[in-house]
């Protein structure tokens, strides 16, 4: 486990033995990363604030109860939290605005479905696509370059191996290498990247 990890355990545990600061530093802490994940879905910062304080409340009324159990990443657990809430809260909105749209002449309960899911499978998409840019971009430069030039130039492996002047073997061996600490970063970090 890790320095920040043992940290906000330390915090969680003297918050459910009494001592209300100690979530206070954990709202400090996450605050402001809770708020970009929220205003980047709902993309209105009065919307997000409220939603906000409700995903702090919510991590409250979990822990007083007993309900966290992970205990290994209190980060990536509140993430998540935000992220419920904050598509919750589109498909709420979604909702309201097309029952307030009563005079087409249309089965509303479809449109909504369709609504839901193309407006919800956009933003988790969009999530995705940033996350996974954020850790090849903080892969080694030999293994970024192979993972560009496969999945978003489209070469196959022997046109990169000419592309960057190395043999097939090494090309390869790259991209493995570039696979899995890819994986071990996902892992570490707590990110989602399906649906």
């Amino acid at each position: 486990m890790n320095t920040e990890n043992t940290n906000d355990q330390l915090l969680l545990n003297n918050f459910v033995n009494g001592d209300e600061r100690s979530f206070e530093m954990l709202v400090k802490k996450y605050r402001s990363r809770i708020y970009q994940t929220v205003m980047y879905i709902v993309r209105d910062a009065e919307v997000a604030k409220d939603i906000v304080q409700d995903v702090f409340l919510k991590a409250i009324n979990e822990i007083r109860k007993g309900r966290y159990v992970d205990q290994s990443c209190f980060g990536a657990w509140i993430g998540r939290i935000a992220h419920n809430m904050a598509i919750d809260h589109i498909r709420r909105s979604d909702k309201m605005q097309m029952v307030r749209n009563d005079d087409e002449e249309y089965d509303i309960f479809d449109t909504m479905r369709v609504l839901d899911k193309n407006r919800e499978d956009d933003i988790i998409s969009e999530q995705i696509k940033q996350d996974l840019k954020k850790l090849v971009n903080s892969l080694p430069e030999s293994q970024r370059e192979i993972i560009f030039l496969r999945h978003y130039a489209g070469l196959k492996f022997h046109e990169i191996a000419e592309e960057i002047d190395v043999n097939l073997n090494t090309a390869l061996g790259r991209m493995r290498y570039a696979l899995k600490n890819l994986r071990k970063m996902i892992d570490d970090n707590g990110v989602l990247l399906a649906s």
